[in-house]
């Protein structure tokens, strides 16, 4: 299975150049609160240019007539938006309801600057053609948040940090290969596997959480006034999540930690070769005097959906979420409720803890899904990588590097076929910061099927010769990157400091620096770095002996009382038909296309004739064979 890209929804695609301000303020989330009704209601968001930043509705009825009446409280992070240019008015939103109403309840739209409400409107002059309020952007406090590839979207909510088309989530995360096989950790009937349940120390196992591993899950620390009711409730449909439920007493912030590792199957040894584990904790959600909170101690990444209900934490050993004062009823899967967390390595900790403003004694259930892969059903993610993946060793996270493997072929080059290939044109969204020559993000290329993109696949047609080899320049690097932009200088064209170029001067990889010595490209081949056969060979040789066997007539085989045939062959990968290999009148030697067995037929002097198998053993696709018939 593929990657599966992310679904942007609710955020409309209208796509500009970034306006050409000098400055940027700091941090603009603009946030509603629909206490009822909120299917009726909606509010588009304008940058002073009049260009639709985004539209906010209820995701799960959007702006209709009709519909039940549910609350929706969200936040949206339009990151670092330029300030107002004295020359054009403010930017400004548009509050509609579709039947022509004020907004009902206490119902609001809030734009919030650099920490700081600038607006806040109830609706009261909401209709069906939306009604213009204006805000500005301009604070003492200047954006000091990084963009690295300088298209105006600041890394925290670009989803394409480096513009190279290849999503931040496949490159940042480091998975183990490209179609995303890594562990699902499932939790299902616990077993105390040593210490006293409920207390410090107590190890729990969850056994064959996936195929040959278990999860130990051990409480590290419990704060006064937590106890633990549940490690796990399995309830359908969600069985395999985590979801434990503590009770809390008390006041402030408190929680109980808790210790996963996972082993070997039936043993407490680590399991080897477990790079990451990821998943996301769910219905993170609260009531007025108390909010659920989750803590993970240093995790590899972490992010929110855009938008989010969540208020994002930091701590000097890790980050975390905290929900809102508002609980949803049941177990809830809304996306403004969850958050994705990664760890490197085996084993983690995560802390599950209540923020309550006043003493109450309460249960809370807490519910976390342990598949990585959950990133890719993020809507817009706010993701923040900490450990990122850095195959090459040049300090750049693969989220931010442009040449992922260090072979001097850019990855927007290799992540796209050679014929059909597209380059960027500059003109990106201003909320999710993709170029939109790729409005999905781009599914990379693997050329050899070995479940490694070419980007980052140092020998991208597996012919045993090196991609930097293949590249058509230099074949070792100087370790030198005058731009800092992943790209060594061995590399690059006439400028040195592109940093902005994701595919430096190969426009068209068709008519570039990548050589193709057979020339096969308009035959069906390939560029030298993705094709095994570099020398097109227009007759086939067979020599073993100095004189060349290969065979291109029609009869080969005359007067002679028997005969052996000899022959290399290999079958396609979409091999499936009987296919003839060599033969002449009575004789034949062919591949079965069902069984994929050596036969042959064959005609006697006497007139008779007979089907044969000279082996019983199937051929392997996509492998040579020397095969014989007598």
């Amino acid at each position: 299975m593929k990657l599966l890209r992310p679904a942007i929804s609710f955020l409309t695609l209208i796509l500009v150049v970034p306006l050409a301000f000098s400055q940027s303020t700091n941090r603009v989330k603009v946030s509603v609160d629909w206490p009822s009704f909120s299917y009726q209601n909606k509010v588009e968001v304008y940058d002073p240019a009049n260009n639709l930043l985004l539209t906010i509705c209820d995701d799960n009825k959007c702006y209709q007539t009709t519909g039940s009446s549910t609350r929706y409280i969200t936040t949206y992070d339009l990151g670092c938006l330029s300030i107002d240019p004295i020359a054009l008015p403010n930017y400004y939103l548009k509050i509609f309801n579709i039947n022509d109403n004020p907004w009902s309840g206490s119902a609001s739209v809030t734009v919030n600057v650099a920490g700081v409400d600038v607006l806040t409107d109830t609706g009261t002059t909401a209709s069906a053609a939306g009604t213009d309020v204006v805000f500005n952007v301009n604070s003492a406090t200047l954006c000091t948040l990084p963009d690295t590839d300088g298209d105006g979207v600041v890394d925290l909510v670009d989803q394409d940090d480096d513009n190279d088309g290849i999503l931040d989530v496949g490159e940042g995360l480091g998975f183990s290969n490209f179609t995303c096989d890594v562990p699902v950790l499932s939790f299902r009937s616990p077993v105390l596997d040593s210490g006293t349940a409920g207390t410090v120390g107590a190890v729990y196992r969850f056994d064959n959480s996936s195929q040959g591993l278990d999860v130990l899950v051990e409480i590290e620390e419990i704060d006064p006034g937590v106890s633990l009711t549940s490690i796990d409730s399995d309830i359908a449909p969600i069985e395999d999540y985590l979801r434990t439920q503590l009770r809390f007493t008390g006041v402030g912030t408190f929680g109980m930690k808790f210790k996963f590792t996972i082993v070997i199957d039936n043993t407490t040894t680590p399991a080897p070769n477990i790079a990451r584990i990821g998943g996301t904790s769910w219905d993170v959600d609260g009531r007025p005097n108390e909010r659920e909170s989750i803590r993970y101690y240093n995790p590899s990444a972490y992010g929110v959906d855009n938008p989010t209900t969540l208020e994002t934490d930091i701590y000097p050993d890790g980050a975390g979420v905290t929900g809102i004062r508002l609980d949803f009823p049941g177990f809830n899967e809304s996306t403004i409720l969850r958050s994705y967390f990664q760890f490197s390595g085996n084993t983690f900790s995560i802390k599950m803890q209540i923020k309550n403003d006043v003493n109450l004694s309460t249960p809370r259930l807490f519910a976390m899904s342990f598949t990585q892969c959950d990133i890719f059903d993020y809507k817009a993610p706010s993701l923040v990588v900490l450990n990122g993946d850095d195959p090459d060793g040049d300090g750049l996270d693969n989220q931010l590097d442009i040449d992922a493997d260090n072979d001097g072929i850019p990855d927007n080059v290799e992540a796209q076929p050679t014929v059909g290939y597209l380059m960027p044109n500059g003109v990106y969204d201003p909320v999710t910061g993709l170029d939109s020559a790729y409005l999905s993000g781009i599914d990379p290329v693997d050329t050899d099927g070995d479940n490694i993109p070419d980007n980052i696949d140092l020998d991208s047609d597996n012919d045993g010769t090196p991609d930097i080899v293949e590249n058509g320049m230099a074949n070792v690097v100087s370790l030198i990157d005058s731009d800092s932009d992943g790209l060594d200088d061995n590399f690059e064209g006439a400028n040195l400091l592109d940093s902005s170029d994701v595919n430096d001067e190969i426009d068209n990889p068709s008519a570039s620096i990548l050589p193709d010595t057979d020339g096969d490209l308009p035959l069906g081949g390939d560029l030298d770095y993705r094709d095994a056969i570099d020398v097109y060979i227009e007759s086939a040789t067979v020599d073993f002996d100095g004189i060349d066997d290969h065979i291109a007539e029609d009869a080969f085989m005359s007067g002679w009382p028997s005969s052996t045939l000899m022959a290399w062959v290999k079958l396609d990968p979409t091999f499936s038909a009987d296919g003839d290999v060599a033969g002449q009148g009575m004789m034949r030697m062919y591949v079965d296309g069902s069984s994929r067995v050596l036969r042959s037929y064959y005609v006697t002097s006497a007139g008779s004739s007979a089907y044969g198998s000279s082996s019983i053993t199937a051929l392997d696709l996509d492998k040579w064979y020397h095969v014989a018939i007598s």
